[in-house]
C-alpha cells in the first residue's frame, strides 16, 4: 500500500495509523508543529531527496498561507530546482518531475489537495483562496505557468481593450500576453496551435476572432467553450496596438502598411473630413473597412452580406464628408472569373482591398445583389448575365457599361450617368430612372421595363425596341429620334409628353394615360385603347383608323384634323372637347358622351352610333350622311351649317331649346323625335321623316322645306294633327 498523509488544519483532532501510514479525521485539533513532525516521519521513508524537499516546501505553503514570502525564502534553493522543472496541466494541476498536485474544490470555500508520486499520496482540506495564493506566488516567483481559463482572459481581453495596457496592473494583462506568446495571427484572429510537449498546452486550440461588421469578438477556450463579447473597432484596435508592442512574438504583429493605414485613419488630417458631430462613428466605422475580410467559417452568402454591409458603411462615411473633401473617398472594382476584387480608398492610401467569391443566384447567375457600388467609375463595365437586383449605382459613371441579360429589378441609378450604356435583355423592373443624368443613346433592346419611372427624361436617341413598357411612367417624357418598335405600353403613364411622330399601330394601349400630351402626326391605326386617357391632350394629324377601346376619355383634348374612322368605341368622353377637321367615318360608336364639345367641321358620316349625347354642345359644319344611330340627344346644343342628309333616328331623338341655324335634316328619318323650344333658321325638311314628332314653343320656324304635310304631335294633344311646314328652297350647299 502507497504512503499517504492527510492535513487537515481545520479539523480539531486527527488518529495516526502507524500500519497504513494514514491521519483520520476526528475533532480534537492538532497544532502546526505536531502536524509537521507527522509529516517529517512520512517523508522519511522517501529515498528519493527532490520528492522530500517539494513534499516540505508544498506543505508549508498550506500551513503558512499568511507568509508565502518566508517560505519562498526559507526554501529558495529549493524552490528554484522545483520550478525549473514546474508543468501546468489545468486550473488546479500541475507537476513537479514526478510529482503531481491537484487541488479538486468541494464547495466555494475549500477543497481537497492531493499531492501523489508513483508511490505516494498525500492529501489535506485546504481553503481556495490559499490555492490560488500558492499558485499565484509560484506564477510570480517562479516558473510555472499561469493558467489561463475563459474567465480570466475574457477579463484580461475587456481590460486592455477598453484602456491603455500601461496603465494596467500586470496581473489584468498576463493571461493575454501568455496568449499572445504562443499565438499566430490571422486576418482578424489569433490563433494557438501548440504541440502536446509545450508546458501552456491547456492553451491548444484557443482562439479569438473580431467580427468588424457585426462589431463582436469571439472567444474559445482548449475544450471548445464559446464566448462572445461585444467590441468596437476602435478597441479591436487597442488590442492590435498592444500585441505589436513587444509583448508577443512577430508574427502576430500588422505589416507595417497597415499600421501607417489605422495610424492615418485616426490622425486628425482625416479625421477633419467628416462632419464634427459624427467624427467619432465615422473613424470607428473607416476601422471597420480596414479590419474586413472574407470569414473562411462563413458561407459564402454570408460574406456577401458582409461585403455589402461593408459598401453601405462606406456609403454613409461619404455622405458625412464635407464637401470639399467627398472626392477623396473612391473605390476600385475589378470582376474576372468568378471573384470581385474592391480596393478602398482614402485619397492615396488605401485602407483596404478585398477579394472574394461572387455567389450564385438560384437561376445559376452570379449575383451583386445588395451590393452598395455608389460614386464609381464604371464605364465600360460589362456586367452581363449578372443578378444586380437592389444594387446602389447611385452617382456612379456607367456610360457605355454593357447589362445585356442582366438582372436589375429594384436597382438605384440616382444620378448616375447611362450615357450609351446597353440593356439589351435585361430586367429593370420598377427602376427609377427619374434623377438619371444622361440617357442618350440607352439601348433597351428586349428590356423589361415595367413599372419604371422615366419621368421628365428626353429620350434622344433612345432605342426600346420590343421593350416593355407596361405600367411604367413616362410622364414629360420627349420622344424625339427615340426608337420604339413593338414596345409593350399598356398601362403606361404618358401625361405631359410629346409622341408626335411615333407609329403606334396595333399597339395595345390598355390604361395608357396621355393626359395633356402632344400627338402630333402620332399614328394609332388599330391601337386597343381600352380605359385610355386623352384629358387636356393635344391631337394634330392624329391618326386612330380602326382603333378599338372601351372605357376612353377625350375630355376637354384639343383634335384637330384627326382620323377615328372605322374605329369602334364604347363608352367614350369627349365632353368639354374642342376639334375641328375630325372623321369618324363609318365609325362604329356606344354610350358616346360629347356633351359641351365645340366641334367644327367633324364628319360622322355612315357611322352607327347608340346612347350618343351631343347635349350642350356647339357643332359648325358637321355631317352626319347617312348616319345610323339611335338613343341620341342634341338637347340645348347649337347646330350650325350642319346636314343630316339621309340620317337614320332608329329611336327618337331629343333636339329639345337646340339652335339651328342652316342645317340640312333632307330625306332624315327623324319620327318621334323632340325640338321642344329650337331656334331655328333656314332649316329644311325635305322628304324627311318627322312621324309624330313634337315640335311645342318652336322659334321662327319661318325657314322649313317639306314636300308634304306630316303629322306632328303636340305635348298639349293626345291627337295628331296636321301642321304645315312653310315652303321655303334649302340651300343646294345643304342638299346634301
Amino acid at each position: 500500500m502507497p504512503q499517504s498523509i492527510i492535513i487537515d488544519k481545520y479539523n480539531t483532532h486527527s488518529n495516526y495509523n502507524a500500519t497504513t501510514h494514514e491521519v483520520f479525521n476526528s475533532d480534537t485539533h492538532i497544532g502546526v508543529e505536531s502536524l509537521l513532525k507527522q509529516i517529517s516521519y512520512d517523508i522519511k521513508h522517501q529515498n528519493d531527496k527532490f520528492i522530500k524537499r517539494a513534499l516540505v516546501l508544498i506543505m508549508h505553503f498550506i500551513l503558512n498561507p499568511d507568509d508565502l514570502e518566508l517560505t519562498l525564502d526559507r526554501y529558495s534553493s529549493t524552490t528554484e530546482k522545483i520550478f525549473s522543472n514546474a508543468k501546468r496541466n489545468g486550473q488546479y494541476e500541475f507537476e513537479f518531475a514526478d510529482i503531481k498536485v491537484n487541488f479538486m474544490p468541494q464547495n466555494e470555500k475549500d477543497g481537497i489537495l492531493t499531492v501523489s508520486s508513483n508511490n505516494m499520496n498525500h492529501s489535506g482540506r485546504a481553503e481556495i483562496s490559499q490555492i490560488n495564493e500558492l499558485i499565484k506566488t509560484i506564477e510570480q516567483k517562479g516558473q510555472l505557468p499561469i493558467y489561463i481559463d475563459m474567465q480570466n482572459f475574457k477579463e484580461s481581453v475587456i481590460n486592455i481593450s477598453h484602456s491603455e495596457a500601461q496603465e494596467l496592473p500586470e496581473e489584468q494583462h498576463l493571461p493575454f500576453d501568455k496568449f499572445l506568446t504562443y499565438a499566430y495571427k490571422e486576418t482578424n484572429s489569433f490563433n494557438v496551435v501548440l504541440d502536446a510537449n509545450q508546458q501552456y498546452r491547456h492553451l491548444d486550440n484557443f482562439m479569438i476572432y473580431y467580427d468588424p461588421i457585426d462589431k463582436q469578438l469571439t472567444i474559445r477556450d482548449n475544450k471548445n467553450t464559446v464566448d462572445m463579447i461585444p467590441l468596437t473597432n476602435l478597441q479591436w484596435e487597442n488590442l492590435l496596438k498592444y500585441a505589436s508592442k513587444g509583448h508577443q512574438q512577430s508574427n502576430t504583429i500588422d505589416s507595417n502598411d497597415s499600421k501607417n493605414i489605422k495610424e492615418y485613419i485616426s490622425s486628425p488630417q482625416v479625421s477633419d473630413y467628416f462632419i464634427p458631430e459624427v467624427k467619432d462613428s465615422i473613424v470607428e466605422d473607416l476601422y471597420s473597412i480596414a479590419n474586413y475580410s472574407p470569414d473562411k467559417t462563413r458561407t459564402n452568402d454570408e460574406n456577401w452580406k458582409r461585403l455589402c454591409q461593408v459598401c453601405d458603411q462606406y456609403n454613409i462615411i461619404k455622405k458625412n464628408t464635407t464637401d470639399s473633401n467627398s472626392k477623396l473617398l473612391t473605390r476600385d472594382m475589378t470582376i474576372s472569373d468568378t471573384k470581385i476584387k474592391m480596393t478602398f480608398h482614402i485619397g492615396d492610401y488605401v485602407i483596404n482591398t478585398v477579394e472574394q467569391a461572387i455567389p450564385k443566384d438560384d437561376m445559376g447567375q452570379l449575383s451583386l445583389e445588395g451590393l452598395d457600388l455608389s460614386g464609381m467609375n464604371l464605364s465600360r463595365f460589362n456586367f452581363s448575365g449578372m443578378n444586380l437586383r437592389n444594387v446602389n449605382f447611385q452617382d456612379s459613371i456607367l456610360k457605355r457599361a454593357i447589362f445585356n441579360n442582366a438582372t436589375l429589378d429594384g436597382a438605384i441609378l440616382l444620378d448616375c450617368d447611362i450615357n450609351h450604356a446597353d440593356f439589351t435583355d435585361a430586367s429593370l423592373m420598377k427602376v427609377d430612372f427619374e434623377y438619371v443624368n444622361n440617357m442618350k443613346g440607352v439601348i433597351f433592346l428586349r428590356a423589361n421595363l415595367r413599372e419604371c419611372n422615366f419621368k421628365g427624361h428626353d429620350f434622344s436617341g433612345v432605342n426600346f425596341t420590343q421593350a416593355d413598357l407596361r405600367n411604367a411612367n413616362l410622364e414629360y417624357v420627349f420622344f424625339i429620334n427615340t426608337v420604339l418598335d413593338k414596345t409593350l405600353l399598356a398601362g403606361a403613364v404618358l401625361n405631359y409628353s410629346n409622341l408626335s411622330g411615333k407609329d403606334l399601330s396595333g399597339y395595345d394601349l390598355t390604361g395608357v394615360k396621355l393626359n395633356h400630351t402632344i400627338l402630333t402626326k402620332t399614328i394609332l391605326n388599330k391601337s386597343i385603347l381600352d380605359g385610355a386617357e386623352f384629358n387636356f391632350s393635344t391631337l394634330t394629324e392624329t391618326v386612330l383608323t380602326e382603333a378599338t377601346g372601351s372605357n376612353i376619355n377625350f375630355n376637354r383634348a384639343r383634335i384637330t384634323n384627326v382620323i377615328f374612322d372605322k374605329a369602334n368605341l364604347n363608352n367614350v368622353s369627349f365632353h368639354r372637347a374642342w376639334g375641328k377637321y375630325v372623321s369618324f367615318y363609318k365609325t362604329k360608336m356606344n354610350e358616346i358622351d360629347f356633351t359641351n364639345a365645340n366641334f367644327n367641321n367633324f364628319i360622322f358620316n355612315n357611322s352607327e352610333a347608340e346612347s350618343i349625347n351631343f347635349s350642350k354642345a356647339k357643332l359648325e359644319n358637321c355631317f352626319f350622311i347617312e348616319t345610323n344611330w339611335s338613343n341620341v340627344n342634341f338637347s340645348e346644343s347649337n347646330i350650325l351649317h350642319s346636314s343630316f342628309y339621309k340620317a337614320i333616328f332608329q329611336e327618337k331623338v331629343y333636339f329639345d331649346k337646340a339652335t339651328f341655324k342652316n342645317v340640312n335634316f333632307n330625306n332624315a328619318q327623324i319620327p318621334e323625335s323632340h325640338f321642344n323650344g329650337v331656334k331655328s333658321i333656314n332649316v329644311s325638311f325635305l322628304n324627311s321623316n318627322l312621324h309624330l314628332a313634337t315640335f311645342e314653343n318652336v322659334k321662327t320656324i319661318n325657314s322649313i322645306n317639306t314636300d308634304d304635310d306630316y303629322y306632328v304631335r303636340t305635348p298639349n294633344d293626345e291627337s295628331d294633327i296636321t301642321i304645315q311646314i312653310f315652303e321655303m328652297r334649302p340651300s343646294s350647299s345643304l342638299d346634301k
